[in-house]
């Protein structure tokens, strides 16, 4: 029986400087890649980042992995016994995780970035800061989450917010740091440290008819939908009847990569998942990108 692991695969819009239109990441990775044999590595709190494995394809996309460097030991062992083993490496040698992605020139104008999520490896955020760091900060490459149209009418302000209701859960991982831009995130796992709380559900709204939520709501709202955290997000529009789910809103998906005969992960097997997944989600990123 073929063993094989399941990610979930999110699609990005890449924002180059403050209007998003200060330059094109994929001409930054085509130069650097000419000008050294290797990335530079990039250090992260107790962590190091490094973009490897760069391809560049007929179709003018670019594949790659982020490296994490592991600054810790995993230990192993068997489900027969309890005797568990830390696992010694080489001088010099450290575990890594990689996260797969694909930069894509989706139109003259816009660039599409898909991303393969891994709880091991480095959220999304990192690998923009990479990119971010790789053209020394000249500019900030960001990103925006990839949503439908009932979504984008909330993010574009078609009509007054009335409410927003979300929840959101204490990460798996003790290291897990939010988004030190995502205020309502940040609050709420201060929140759930002081009570011992794992998951803290919110909702803020205005009862005044002809009144909506201020302005600076959508940016909340934006950082809620692209925290993995999120685990509930529904915003109530003047014009519409019933809240709308964000999170189902999100345009991604699941792909499945069979394991190698050594139980490993075949980089070019996620690059062709990712791209079969691409394809089955072309009519949602054309109505986006075209919105």
């Amino acid at each position: 029986m073929k063993k094989s692991k399941t990610f979930t695969v999110r699609f990005y819009k890449v924002r180059f400087g403050a209007d998003g239109k200060q330059g094109n990441l994929g001409e930054v990775l085509v130069k650097e890649v000419k000008a050294r044999k290797q990335l530079p590595i990039m250090k992260a709190g107790d962590s190091a980042y490094q973009v490897r494995g760069l391809n560049f394809a007929d179709d003018q996309s670019i594949s790659g992995y982020l490296v994490r460097f592991r600054n810790d030991k995993p230990s192993v062992g068997s489900q027969t016994n309890l005797t568990e083993e830390v696992l010694e490496l080489e001088d010099g040698k450290e575990f890594i995780e990689k996260n797969h992605f694909i930069l894509f020139q989706e139109n003259e104008e816009s660039e599409l970035l898909t991303h393969q999520s891994c709880m091991e490896g480095a959220h999304v955020r990192t690998l923009f800061k990479y990119f971010t760091f790789l053209i020394n900060e000249k500019e900030t490459i960001s990103y925006d989450e990839i949503l439908t149209k009932e979504s984008l009418d909330v993010i574009f302000n078609k009509g007054m917010i009335k409410s927003v209701e979300f929840s959101i859960a204490k990460p798996k991982k003790a290291a897990y740091q939010p988004d030190p831009e995502d205020g309502w995130t940040q609050e709420a796992f201060e929140m759930m440290e002081e009570t011992g709380a794992t998951v803290i559900t919110s909702k803020v709204a205005i009862r005044a008819k002809n009144k909506g939520l201020k302005g600076k709501i959508i940016g909340s709202i934006k950082k809620l939908i692209g925290s993995d955290q999120t685990t509930k997000l529904k915003v109530k529009m003047s014009d519409e009847s019933e809240p709308i789910d964000l999170l189902t809103e999100r345009v991604y998906g699941k792909i499945e990569v069979q394991l190698t005969a050594e139980s490993t992960i075949d980089s070019i097997k996620v690059y062709d998942e990712i791209r079969g997944l691409k394809d089955k989600k072309q009519k949602y990123l054309d109505i986006y990108f075209k919105a």
